[in-house]
Order: C-alpha cells, then sequence, then structure tokens
C-alpha cells in the first residue's frame, strides 16, 4: 500500500477558507524523492474521496501513487474535509449560489502551489472530472504553464443539455438561471444510488457495478458532511456554484477558451455518459488547441464509469496517457 496523508491548508487566497488535500505516496518515498505529482478535482457533487474509496482495484490516488506519482486530491470549498462557507450554516434560499468554477480555480491553485513546493516539482499533471474538467480547464487558462499533462474526464463544455436544463432553469423565464435555486442543495443516499442506477444500462446493476463499490462511495459521501444524520432523511449540503456554472454551459455558454488548451490533453468518457455527452465531449476535443490530444470512448460505461467494473480501462488509459515513454 502507498503511504497516505491528509494536509489542512490555509487559503492565502481566500482568508479564512480551509482546504483538505489528501495524499498517497508511492511505498518506500517521500514527497521531495517523486519525479511527478499528479492532482485530482472531484465534480459537482462528491468531493475528492471519490478518488481514493477503499475497494480494492478502484482508488485513482493508489493506481496514480503505484506507477510513481506523488498522488493528491482536492475538496474545494464547501466540500468533503474542507471548510464550509458561514452560508452554508443557514437556509439555503437565504444566499445565492456559491463556490463557481471562477472561486474553484483560486483554491486549485493553493494545492498546485503546495504540491509544487512539497515535491520541488516544476509543474504537475491534473485529472479533472465532471465539473472538474471545468475547474480545470478554467485553471491550466488562467495559470498558464503550471501543468505538464492534462486529463479531462466525463467532461461538460458547452452543449445543451436539456433535461439539467430544467433543473437550473426558471420556469417562468427560460433565459434565466433559477432563483429559487440557493447557496446549497441537500443530497441524500437515496438520491446517489437513484442516480446512478439510471445510469446504468443492464436491469441489474451488479453487471456493471461492484455492490461493494456502491456501499464504499455512499459511506463516503454520506460521512462527509458532520450535520447530514441531523436531517430527515440524512442528507449531505453540497454547494449550489456548480449548478449556476452548468446553467451557461448548457446553455452553450462555455466558461473557459479550449483553444486557449495548448498543453497535451486527453479527453475521456463512457459511451453511456447522459451528463458528458459525445457531441459535448468531441466538441471540446475538436476546439483544444493542444497539438498532442486524444479523444477516448469506454464503452458499457456511466458517469460513474470510475466505480463501475470497466473503470480498469479508465485507470489504464490516464496512466497511459500521463506517462507516454512506458
Amino acid at each position: 500500500m502507498s503511504e497516505v496523508d491528509d494536509h489542512q491548508l490555509e487559503s492565502s487566497r481566500s482568508p479564512g477558507q480551509r482546504l483538505h488535500l489528501r495524499e498517497r505516496l508511492p511505498q518506500g518515498k517521500t514527497a521531495r524523492t517523486v519525479e511527478r505529482a499528479v492532482i485530482c478535482m472531484h465534480g459537482a457533487t462528491m468531493a475528492g474521496g471519490i478518488f481514493d474509496l477503499p475497494v480494492a482495484g478502484y482508488s485513482w490516488l493508489e493506481r496514480l501513487a503505484g506507477a510513481g506519482f506523488a498522488s493528491y486530491a482536492l475538496d474545494a470549498r464547501g466540500y468533503g474535509g474542507s471548510g464550509r462557507p458561514p452560508q452554508m450554516a443557514e437556509p439555503a434560499d437565504q444566499n445565492a449560489p456559491f463556490a463557481r468554477a471562477a472561486e474553484v480555480i483560486e483554491d486549485l491553485a493553493e494545492a498546485v502551489d503546495f504540491v509544487r513546493e512539497r515535491c520541488g516539482v516544476e509543474r504537475i499533471s491534473l485529472i479533472g472530472y465532471s465539473w472538474g474538467t471545468v475547474i480545470s480547464g478554467l485553471f491550466v487558462t488562467t495559470y498558464p504553464g503550471l501543468v505538464d499533462r492534462l486529463v479531462l474526464a466525463a467532461p461538460v463544455y458547452n452543449s445543451r443539455n436539456e433535461p439539467w436544463l430544467k433543473v437550473v432553469t426558471d420556469p417562468d423565464d427560460v433565459g434565466r438561471f433559477n432563483p429559487a435555486l440557493g447557496a446549497y442543495r441537500l443530497v441524500s443516499e437515496s438520491d446517489t444510488i437513484k442516480r446512478w442506477n439510471s445510469q446504468i444500462g443492464p436491469a441489474d446493476p451488479s453487471e456493471w457495478r461492484d455492490p461493494a463499490m456502491l456501499d464504499a462511495l455512499v459511506a463516503d459521501f454520506m460521512g462527509t458532511d458532520p450535520e447530514a444524520e441531523g436531517l430527515d432523511p440524512p442528507a449531505v449540503r453540497v454547494p449550489n456554484g456548480v449548478l449556476r456554472d452548468v446553467f451557461e454551459i448548457f446553455n452553450e455558454r462555455p466558461l473557459y477558451a479550449a483553444a486557449e488548451v495548448t498543453l497535451p490533453t486527453l479527453v475521456i468518457r463512457g459511451a453511456d455518459d447522459p451528463e458528458s455527452t459525445d457531441p459535448d465531449a468531441r466538441g471540446l476535443y475538436d476546439a483544444l488547441g493542444a497539438s498532442e490530444k486524444r479523444y477516448v470512448v469506454i464503452g458499457n460505461g456511466s458517469h460513474f464509469l470510475f466505480g463501475e467494473r470497466h473503470g480498469w480501462q479508465l485507470f489504464d488509459e490516464i496512466e497511459r496517457f500521463l506517462l507516454p515513454s512506458r
């Protein structure tokens, strides 16, 4: 097993904001004795714990550490082990959505600064998943030169997605974000299971997913909010900044310019993913300014491909891309 540590960073860009960063190092190594470092950026609902779930063969960080990387997973503000801003202690409708990608890139910048100094590396590799691809794309175009290779897994970029637009659009004005969506939303265990099951093709979800993986993901997610058990039913408070972001994205207004992404980039998704669609991912791939780029589609995989039986293909493709000399 790789060495694991959890770091608490005090943000210099957002005073008072505390950030959680999980670290796994190759066995027998220290941060200073590795040659490569990689940071994983989570998506809209679940925090960085998805990258280190305790099921054999499914931990991104363990896999990356085994390949020689100092590997890290960040929790953005309001997520996981990071500090929750004051508005999360108030009723959701009393404040506007927060933790949009434009804010969260500052959290990622703190993590990048920390990892570069800790590992003594000039540049890191970056993996974004789902909404994390928006954060990652925005980061590399805002802070160029700090990332050597970029992975955009299950990306969203700028294609219309009508089911999501129904969720985030004002029912009385289709050109406006729904003002009823406040600072955060509540996501329960049953919400999480229903969402994943709805994306799995076979009638029996176990054909695509090990039941132990579902249990691990749900347990990790429900454990990220210390107040979850006090609600009926128990639920995790999740920042709604992402919903404001997807209102723009799915109205075909991207939050970063793919043409400005010039570093080597891998775009990868599951073929059955209804959130990261083929037209959106292909459009992103075509728009990238990188001369070295790949688009990979993995069959029989949903938006939760990382936790499914074909997830090993996702890990293989990412490792191969991040270590092109192998």
